[in-house]
């Protein structure tokens, strides 16, 4: 029912080619069509036409709401090559919005195209629709046309963490609606229950190649006993922290409890001592399955392996946002907590004039700021600089967006390395968008306008129903737009495949599996952070969509915790 093919090594040659010729461009919307057909399949209520049903449930065309959850029933979804044209009969189909020859709109399959009509209750569902786009619709054939008259459009329906990439703790945590499915052969093998695996989460090893190359077996197993480790220590670190600021508040009652139960003040400074002479080191984690013991020490001194900080729209060039950005760090580090690393957004110039003298003094602030005030965090923490739209590089209106142009950068990280030893191998120049893979999770950085193209090349706009639904805020209205837009078409740009966009790179763009955090810093959409509050392991949306200096902000994302939270810098140290 699933499956996901690795990414193939490409050759030196291949990296700097921008043009590509028309079998390229059939086979990005073939790929395109294959991930949301394989969404459907995931989807515990959709059933593509000619494949068996689940046991006991009964087939009914027609698409409704999410909120109709009834597990009784399951939607069938009929492909463009394969449909019965019945007239008056009520029919999902599964399809690539665009034209025909005629240049009227149309229903793609792989092989024909269906032109539509749109009845007059008709009204499509909230999100762009734009060339290309795969749609779910829903309507009826008659016999006076060969037209598909359509009553409901939507983007393919998400089932919550089906096209997760999950292992560890989370991936024994998963929804209970996933489907599942036999791997083995034989029932008889010894590793069954190995080898069963949850149908709505995506083979780590096979999905790892999307997030920093293709990983082993092992190379998993000591990531997920790795990422344990570190939960359990920030546990443990969280009950210390809270017994200390209890014994500070309520001295009186401590010494109260310990006098009445004999021995219990022994235990509590033994307990205490211990806790402090290990505070700098990780739990031993074991695998009883296995019988793996990992022992892995760590200074208190050192990065909090669990947390990344995202600031978006720092200018170098400006003074004031490099003294901004001493007062974030000067505030870490008076709090002696070193992340694990930062993601700086761009642009990274407040003007784009100048030439390259002009934006290479941006950086040679960063790099006095760096090495003459914060050296640990050089040589600690790593730093990710992902391009903007405003930056210099190759092509820099083509997505995905290409790194800085090394002229612009080459002198920062030779000169950083150089007074810095430790900080090699820990500055990346990136493309936007970026992921990142750290232990288990899985995050990915875009700096682009997203709803200004969408909105540009849209053909169809849906919104909610304000009858049923209640009046809301036009942000809010904006934020659905480009949350459903954005996560129904596995893609963080789904615009129309012009020139901005890179036919042999667009499978970077995509969003499947899913990450665990999708991070935009898009300046035409209000700034959110949206998580699903009944599926605790369901990825992150946000958008930061001002400057680090207007804002006086940045984020912190926790992978113990998975949570992503937005701070404030105000003189005097950090606010929530």
């Amino acid at each position: 029912r699933f499956q996901t093919t690795p990414l193939k090594p490409l050759t030196l040659a291949s990296l700097g080619r921008v043009f590509c010729d028309s079998s390229v461009f059939a086979s990005m919307f073939d790929r395109r069509y294959y991930v949301l057909q394989q969404r459907c399949l995931l989807h515990p209520l959709l059933s593509l036409h000619g494949r068996s049903a689940s046991e006991g449930r009964v087939q009914a065309p027609g698409f409704q709401s999410d909120a109709d959850t009834n597990a009784a029933v399951k939607r069938v979804v009929f492909e463009v090559d394969g449909v019965a044209r019945r007239a008056g009969q009520r029919q999902l189909l599964l399809a690539i919005l665009g034209r025909d020859v005629n240049k009227d709109l149309a229903l793609q399959g792989l092989f024909s195209d269906i032109r539509i009509k749109f009845e007059k209750e008709f009204r499509p569902r909230p999100g762009f629709f734009l060339e290309g786009h795969v749609v779910l619709a829903d309507g009826f054939f008659t016999k006076h046309d060969d037209c598909f008259h359509v009553i409901d459009l939507s983007h393919p329906p998400r089932w919550p963490s089906s096209d997760r990439l999950l292992f560890g703790q989370r991936s024994r945590r998963a929804p209970l609606g996933c489907k599942r499915r036999r791997t083995t052969p034989s029932p008889t093998d010894s590793f069954t229950s190995f080898l069963e695996e949850e149908e709505g989460l995506i083979a780590g090893q096979q999905a790892s190649a999307m997030f920093g190359g293709l990983l082993a077996l092992s190379e998993l197993t000591a990531l997920e006993e790795w990422r344990e480790i570190e939960e359990e220590r920030e546990e443990d670190q969280d009950e210390e922290d809270l017994r200390d600021v209890l014994a500070v508040l309520e001295p009186e009652v401590s010494d109260g409890a310990a006098t009445a139960g004999g021995g219990s003040e022994t235990n509590e400074k033994e307990n205490r001592s211990g806790g402090e002479e290990g505070r700098g080191r990780r739990p031993q984690g074991k695998r009883d399955s296995g019988k793996m013991e990992v022992k892995i020490q760590q200074d208190r001194d050192s990065p909090d392996p669990m947390a990344w900080i995202i600031v978006t729209e720092c200018h170098f060039n400006e003074r004031e946002d490099i003294e901004l950005l001493g007062e974030m760090l000067a505030t870490f580090e008076s709090q002696d907590e070193y992340p694990s690393g930062f993601v700086f957004l761009g642009s990274f110039s407040s003007t784009i004039s100048g030439g390259e003298d002009v934006y290479s003094a941006g950086f040679n602030a960063l790099f006095d700021l760096l090495t003459s005030r914060f050296p640990l965090f050089v040589s600690r923490c790593h730093f990710v600089f992902v391009p903007g739209p405003d930056d210099p590089s190759f092509a820099r209106e083509s997505l995905p967006r290409l790194p800085l142009t090394p002229p612009f950068t080459s002198d920062f990280q030779q000169r950083i390395e150089k007074a810095v030893p430790a900080s090699k191998g820990k500055i990346f120049f990136t493309t936007s968008p970026c992921r990142l893979r750290h232990f288990t999770s899985s995050m990915v950085f875009f700096r682009h306008d997203v709803f200004k193209a969408l909105s540009r090349d849209a053909l169809l706009t849906g919104g909610r129903n304000k009858e049923t639904e209640g009046q809301t805020s036009v942000d809010a209205d904006i934020v659905d737009l480009l949350y459903n837009t954005v996560v129904g078409q596995a893609h963080l740009c789904p615009i129309t495949a012009d020139h901005r966009l890179l036919k042999h790179r667009d499978q970077s763009l995509g969003l499947f599996p899913m990450p665990d955090l999708v991070f935009l810093c898009d300046k035409s959409a209000p700034p959110v952070i949206k998580k699903d509050p009944r599926n605790p392991d369901e990825f992150i949306f946000a958008n930061a969509n001002a400057s680090f200096r207007k804002t006086k902000s940045f984020f912190i994302y926790e992978m113990a915790t998975h949570q992503l939270t937005k701070y404030f810098v105000p003189s005097s140290g950090v606010a929530k």
